[in-house]
């Protein structure tokens, strides 16, 4: 009995980050499994449709979809930024699990300075996609 105590202690602070990994598995396999290389399965880009310029997330579908057969190089050429975003937030996952865990004492610098890295890089990837040097970030 006291032994079935001691796993529900250790398995609640697990819950939300096995919640989490159970939501972006179950995000990940869909589209795996459901490809958006082909018309139909999912709704096209707004932004490029009302501007005709590749927005930062262009190529995320078809990058998971990659990701999901493990072809990462496929995945950074659809779209570079969200195939290094997604690794990341696997090892942020990993820091969280860590500090849930009791093995860490809370999130780590690193971590707060990718978070501040993105939201600078995603205007400029944006941006630079659509510029003619460039165009090699584009889908």
């Amino acid at each position: 009995m006291r032994m079935a105590a001691g796993r529900a202690v250790l398995a609640r602070p697990l819950l939300a980050p096995a919640a989490a990994a159970a939501a972006g598995g179950s995000a990940l396999a869909w589209v795996a499994n459901v490809s958006p290389h082909e018309a139909g399965h999912y709704p096209s880009c707004a932004f490029l449709a009302l501007t005709g310029l590749q927005c930062p997330g262009c190529g995320t579908l078809r990058a998971m979809h990659e990701l999901g057969h493990g072809d990462l190089l496929a995945a950074l050429d659809l779209n570079a930024l969200t195939t290094v975003l997604l690794l990341l937030a696997g090892v942020a996952w990993l820091t969280w699990v860590r500090t849930r865990l009791g093995m860490r004492s809370g999130p780590s610098p690193w971590l707060m300075n990718a978070f501040t890295a993105t939201a600078i890089a995603l205007p400029i990837f944006g941006v630079l996609r659509n510029l003619e040097p460039f165009t090699f970030l584009a889908p």
